[in-house]
């Protein structure tokens, strides 16, 4: 019930199967997601096609009793609890895209044992916090590693996570996203609400046409430094952390979060572009 709620409210089978169930193959997971149906926890919904694409498997929501066994188990108040009761089916891909991409995150630090995944605000979390955060960000998480250089001592990344399903055209992108995070890190609003003074913003979009084009569009609006660019293809539990899948805008580099560097600027990894950021992941302040 607790996973359901922390992965922006719904999920997929599969998306269980792999969070709670990780190598099961036996029709166990579908049998105890139909008793907690039946208990009414869950709602289910049959999601064979959502907005034109196949996506062909069930999906689960929270039932009233789910979400308060969700809230007793996270030690929250029920008055204040606040839950997704449906699917919203116009951003469904959108919202199940990010789960696929954190559930690759989990996974690899269940397998590399220099990470760990130490915090994660979901979309939805952010969506309810009054008045909206700037950029409408997708997730907030932090990620420890090991630092390479000495690995009797870690590092903390402050990463944002945003899903770019290439829906709208990049214009729209660059100002109702890269304008508004570009002014709203760094500043003692973000500080306050994250409790890093910077981040850095990690996008996964829908092709490789579409990364090259959201890179430059980004470089030309000041951007270098700050946002780190992959497809949704190249994401998977053995690239996601190890594998230098995502594109430094501002750089011809591409980076693993492994060797992200804690500031590009000193890292003189930046091309041809000023840059204000000189340190975009922080240990917690």
């Amino acid at each position: 019930m607790a996973a359901i709620h922390s992965f922006e409210g719904v999920m997929t089978h599969s998306q269980i199967v792999r969070l709670c169930f990780p190598g099961c193959t036996s029709s166990w997971p579908l049998e105890r997601m139909q008793h907690y149906f039946d208990h009414r926890l869950i709602k289910k919904i049959d999601a064979y096609n959502v907005n034109g694409r196949f996506l062909g498997e069930m999906i689960y929501t929270l039932d009233t009793y789910g979400a308060y066994t969700a809230a007793r188990f996270k030690e929250a108040e029920w008055s204040d609890f606040k839950w997704r009761r449906k699917p919203r089916w116009i951003t469904l891909i959108h919202d199940l895209a990010i789960n696929d991409v954190r559930l690759s995150i989990v996974e690899a630090c269940r397998e590399q044992s220099s990470f760990s995944l130490l915090k994660w605000i979901s979309e939805y979390e952010l969506s309810q916090v009054s008045p909206r955060i700037p950029g409408r960000l997708d997730s907030f998480f932090v990620l420890q590693r090991d630092r390479q250089t000495n690995p009797s001592y870690v590092e903390q990344l402050a990463l944002h996570l945003e899903i770019d399903t290439g829906n709208h055209p990049i214009k729209r992108f660059i100002s109702r996203k890269v304008k508004p995070i570009l002014k709203f890190f760094g500043t003692d609003s973000y500080a306050d609400f994250f409790g890093v003074r910077e981040g850095v913003c990690l996008i996964a979009t829908s092709s490789e046409k579409r990364l090259h084009n959201l890179k430059k569009a980004i470089e030309e609006n000041g951007g270098a430094g700050l946002f780190y660019l992959t497809t949704m293809e190249a994401i998977s539990k053995e690239t996601v952390l190890a594998t230098p899948i995502w594109r430094l805008a501002g750089s011809d580099a591409s980076f693993s979060l492994e060797n992200l560097p804690l500031s590009p600027v000193d890292a003189g990894v930046l091309n041809n572009f000023s840059s204000t950021r000189y340190r975009q992941t922080v240990l917690p302040i």
